[in-house]
């Protein structure tokens, strides 16, 4: 068993509405939502009964491949830093994804998670957007949680989404929500627009008192090459609007999820400088969620054996601002497996050259060619 199991297979559940799929935990395989569905379905699928069987009796289910790849390439995954060997634990983690509604085309994402990109590639198909209703029987499933939990948000961007306000609004006019415990928690690319800001945070000012607002950030580097890499980003927006949500009065704390790719391994050291200082300046706590480009031209796996030092570079910086940080040791694991899989694949120039220079046509953006430089 301790081969094989894994807390993630109890403790969360990821539902994304734009393809009416399930699955526990965000590096497993999704489950199809049935045409029909029930509420529990979302906890007791015939594919989430069978892997929870598999992992107790040792056996390497196939919805965690993920894992079971990466052990084979790099002896590391990210089990090793999220599983806490906990029997039967209940759900702590709810993660729901609406769209692929998104004002920026980062390098590394995908046409399914950013409609931006969808319209770059010239896909006539490029938003996906919910099922509402399946809404109310997913709220039927949630509303049976009787212990704290965290409700969290992806994209696309969901300040931008009507799917995420439509959400909420449903949730706020829901009567079985009103006194739980939850932590709304909403990934966003800090990128959001005044007018928008000021709709977000209205909905946030509504929210009931035993719901905690978190706001994730997902960002790894800063200025210009934050701009290339996340492109569509204005950073002196980024900057304004991560200074309002730390200033909101309902902020209960800040998360961190950057998504480390070969084009910032370099730089997310003078971004974690950055952002300590103002978490720091507006006394808060953060938590950090760590993150990866894990496959294609991007993987870190791609970067030369000699950026494994800003590994280290990173656990100083870490180490000096631990005074903010919830769970630093998770922290320190997560660096763990980034050490381990920088330079473990072999980076094609001429491949990487392609990549890069096809993105800067799709983007008409010629400032892409400073990559190709470094």
């Amino acid at each position: 068993m301790n081969r094989t199991y894994c807390s993630k297979a109890w403790t969360d559940v990821n539902v994304d509405f734009s393809k009416r799929k399930v699955r526990h935990c965000c590096k497993s395989e999704y489950e199809q939502l049935p045409v029909s569905p029930t509420a529990d379905f979302f906890d007791n699928s015939p594919g989430i009964v069978q892997r929870r069987n598999d992992l107790i009796t040792g056996i390497q289910n196939p919805q965690c491949s993920s894992c079971w790849d990466s052990y084979k390439t790099t002896g590391s995954a990210y089990r090793d830093s999220v599983n806490t060997n906990e029997i039967n634990p209940p759900i702590r983690f709810v993660e729901v994804l609406l769209d692929n509604i998104c004002d920026m085309a980062c390098l590394y994402c995908s046409a399914e998670s950013s409609h931006k990109i969808a319209q770059e590639q010239g896909l006539t198909q490029g938003v996906l957007s919910a099922d509402q209703n399946d809404y109310a029987i997913f709220f039927d499933w949630l509303s049976t949680i009787d212990q704290e939990f965290s409700l969290s948000f992806l994209g696309g961007e969901p300040t931008y989404s009507k799917n995420f306000y439509q959400f909420i609004n449903m949730m706020l006019n829901d009567d079985r929500f009103n006194q739980k415990e939850i932590r709304i928690i909403v990934v966003t690319n800090g990128n959001t627009s005044v007018a928008m800001m000021d709709k977000f945070l209205s909905l946030i000012d509504r929210f009931p008192l035993t719901w905690k607002f978190i706001i994730t950030v997902s960002n790894e580097s800063t200025h210009r090459q934050s701009e290339l890499v996340r492109h569509g980003l204005k950073w002196d927006t980024f900057e304004t609007n991560i200074k309002r949500y730390l200033s909101h009065p309902r902020l209960f704390l800040i998360a961190l999820c950057p998504t480390l790719s070969i084009l910032t391994l370099d730089y997310f050291d003078d971004f974690l400088t950055w952002f300590f200082a103002l978490v720091r300046q507006y006394n808060k706590k953060v938590v950090i969620t760590g993150n990866s480009v894990n496959d294609g031209m991007l993987t870190i796996s791609k970067a030369t054996l000699d950026n494994k030092s800003v590994v280290e570079i990173y656990r100083n910086n870490i180490s000096q601002n631990s005074d903010l940080i919830i769970d630093v040791d998770y922290v320190h694991n997560w660096l763990d497996q980034i050490y381990i899989a920088i330079g473990s694949e072999t980076l094609d120039n001429g491949a990487f050259n392609e990549f890069i220079t096809t993105k800067a046509q799709q983007k008409s953006d010629p400032r892409l060619a400073e990559l190709l430089l470094k």
